[in-house]
């Protein structure tokens, strides 16, 4: 069978540019709104090291056969738009909502497969879904037929594979999607995401992590919504990132922090139910200029300068507290000091510590 995409091929071109760890991202993100609780990324390499195969496998509900054609072939209008979760369900909230996350494994590789298997009437059925990039206005669905395999899930495989995916191979790949998903796999810590035999694990790169509430915060066009934003700071160099999300911690769109931390790796999230409603509208790729979104991010810049100030003082503590305990403080303890002494400590104690910071050596340096 095959099934026709409805939507212009100029459209559906610009749906398959993304860097690659943003596009993974996208494969995974499809397999947890599938309800997976383990979804496996593995390479096939050539003998150069190059990479020329790609799989991405989940044991999610599958694609069930019924929905195929809604799925792969209306672009913007995805089932899981209508998708309404029961109540009182154990169903974890969907990520995408606009039918186009499937676009991105084309920004990997130029030939993409779906092996997919479901469950219907106590019955397993399989059957394959297969794409090119030199054809996006469709895809070829083979018939489904019983399986042997008696559980459910979907295999992509991405082969002729592009020049800019190596990346994916590097050591720092688990890291960077630990990253993007830290919230959901906080969240829903039962999940797992292994790539390349690694488990992508935040709690093993993570130093800090604390929430604010931003409270009820009013828009330009006067509705009232709720924020909250998380901060984790990270052990490890990585980008900073500012993610908005909705309410339940997905990640949406990311954009630049802009703020002044320096020394902290960290990445933040915004969650707000009213960045998934500008999702849904298309709005977010204009966020840093949308008044909408500004009325958000504003103010989780603002909470996010005043958390990164409390953090160097926490810090300034620590450190000036070991050295007091190694007394090489200079100071003695008195409590009736004088202003301009209370300043001189001050002042000592800002750039004593920044000195520390930037002297790798400096804790095995003689005492004198």
């Amino acid at each position: 069978m095959y099934c026709q995409v409805f939507a212009k091929e100029d459209h559906l071109h610009s749906l398959t540019t993304s860097l690659p760890i943003k596009a993974l991202a996208e494969l995974i993100w499809n397999s947890l709104d599938a309800q997976s609780n383990k979804v496996e990324i593995s390479f096939t390499t050539l003998p150069l090291g190059a990479i020329d195969c790609i799989r991405v496998r989940d044991d999610g509900c599958g694609i069930p056969y019924g929905k195929v054609l809604t799925l792969f072939g209306n672009l913007g209008d995805s089932w899981k738009r209508s998708y309404q979760k029961p109540k009182h369900s154990k169903e974890r909230p969907m990520h995408g909502k606009n039918g186009k996350g499937r676009f991105k494994a084309f920004a990997l590789g130029t030939s993409v497969t779906w092996n997919t298997t479901y469950n219907e009437n106590n019955k397993f059925y399989s059957y394959q879904i297969k794409g090119s990039l030199n054809n996006l206005s469709g895809v070829d669905i083979s018939d489904p037929c019983q399986s042997m395999i008696l559980k459910s899930g979907t295999e992509v495989v991405i082969s002729n594979i592009k020049d800019n995916v190596g990346c994916l191979l590097e050591d720092e790949t688990p890291n960077k999607l630990a990253n993007l998903f830290a919230t959901y796999l906080q969240l829903y810590p039962k999940i797992e995401i292994v790539h390349n035999n690694k488990l992508v694990d935040p709690i093993t790169v993570k130093i800090c992590d604390k929430e604010y509430d931003l409270g009820n915060i009013i828009l330009p066009s006067g509705k009232a919504i709720k924020a909250s934003i998380e901060i984790i700071e990270w052990g490890i160099t990585i980008e900073r990132e500012l993610h908005l999300c909705d309410a339940n911690g997905i990640s949406l769109y990311t954009i630049n922090p802009k703020i002044q931390a320096p020394d902290y790796a960290f990445t933040a999230y915004i969650k707000s139910d009213h960045f998934r409603e500008m999702d849904e509208n298309n709005e977010l790729v204009l966020a840093e200029m949308h008044p909408e979104s500004q009325a958000v991010i504003q103010p989780a810049r603002e909470q996010m300068k005043g958390h990164f100030k409390n953090r160097q003082k926490e810090k300034q503590g620590e450190v000036i507290a070991r050295w007091k305990r190694e007394q090489i403080y200079p100071y003695e303890e008195i409590n009736n000091i004088t202003l301009v002494e209370e300043l001189e400590r001050q002042v000592f104690d800002v750039i004593a510590v920044n000195v520390e910071n930037k002297l790798p050596n400096f804790e095995l340096a003689d005492k004198k």
